[in-house]
């Protein structure tokens, strides 16, 4: 579930634009298995001038990062295949170099998600339902 209706929230948009460093183009992640959420983080941060691919659960995740390497993640928690935080505690086995900073969207009533994310070196946990402001204030931070 989204906080604004759908024209608000693009129409808001507008006036936020705070994302793409120096014009750079910064890679995201998108890890969530409703499409209508990956959507929604996708098209709002485009907006911001960030290029992002969408993957519908960590497996996914896993295979597309073989081969790439985002700026910044964002992984829902609660998904088929594996958890955000069984993402999370895979990649930190298997990738190579500096960490990828990463966004773990999780519900309010989520018990011990928070700290397991901190341990694991998460950047910012975000509460569902989104709101698209805290989205783009968390991008910006975690990318800078």
């Amino acid at each position: 579930m989204l906080t604004m209706e759908r024209e608000e929230v693009w129409n808001g948009l507008r006036n936020v634009l705070v994302g793409g460093k120096d014009g750079c183009m910064d890679e995201i992640l998108i890890v969530d298995d409703d499409p209508i959420v990956r959507h929604f983080i996708h098209r709002m941060l485009r907006i911001q001038g960030y290029t992002c691919t969408e993957v519908e659960h960590g497996q996914e995740a896993i295979n597309y990062l073989r081969t790439h390497r985002p700026s910044l993640i964002i992984t829902d928690q609660q998904m088929p295949v594996m958890t955000g935080i069984q993402l999370l505690e895979t990649l930190l086995g298997q990738l190579k170099g500096p960490p990828i900073p990463t966004i773990l969207l999780a519900k309010d009533n989520e018990c011990g998600v928070s700290d397991r994310a901190k341990e694991l070196g998460v950047h910012t946990v975000l509460s569902k339902p989104l709101d698209y402001r805290k989205i783009i204030l968390a991008v910006s931070a975690a990318l800078s």
